[in-house]
């Protein structure tokens, strides 16, 4: 699994301290926020991914599904946070580990701007991080991208159905 080939490498890093200390830095900043319901007009999704054939592959599966419009891609936490200024989506799919503005830091920033919108977070390194999955740092849900384009859509089909 490509996720696991990596992980060990990152833990000598020492990112795995980093996060910790990240997140708990960005906890106490931030107010919890209760997840937001959308209706069925309001399925507009940002993708925020470093990687090009990452993000083109979430879009086709997400659009294929007929269940979401994407309104817009992002590289970065910054444009993401730029982007969710402008474009205002429900729901924002970001990988954690990006240049510029990490993953984290963009989540806590969106939800600041747009306490509303739902964040997922889709990664690699998904499994260190699910146990912080919580309204102090406003990400909603955690997905690994070992699980694919197709597994991310069956996680978000709870969501998406939401009338």
């Amino acid at each position: 699994m490509i996720a696991t080939e990596y992980l060990p490498e990152w833990r000598q890093a020492g990112h795995f301290k980093m996060a910790r200390q990240l997140i708990g830095r960005l906890a106490q900043r931030r107010p919890a926020v209760r997840q937001a319901k959308m209706s069925a007009a309001d399925k507009s999704i940002l993708i925020v991914d470093d990687n090009g054939p990452v993000r083109s592959a979430i879009r086709t599966m997400l659009e294929r599904s007929g269940e979401c419009i994407v309104c817009g891609e992002a590289t970065d936490g910054l444009e993401a946070v730029q982007l969710v200024r402008e474009k205002h989506p429900h729901l924002v799919v970001m990988d954690l580990a990006m240049p510029g503005m990490n993953g984290l830091e963009a989540a806590c920033e969106i939800k600041r701007i747009q306490p509303d919108a739902l964040i997922v977070v889709f990664s690699l390194y998904s499994d260190a991080f699910r146990k912080f999955t919580d309204e102090a740092l406003g990400i909603d849900l955690v997905v690994s991208k070992a699980d694919g384009a197709a597994g991310l859509l069956r996680a978000l089909h709870p969501f998406l159905a939401r009338s």
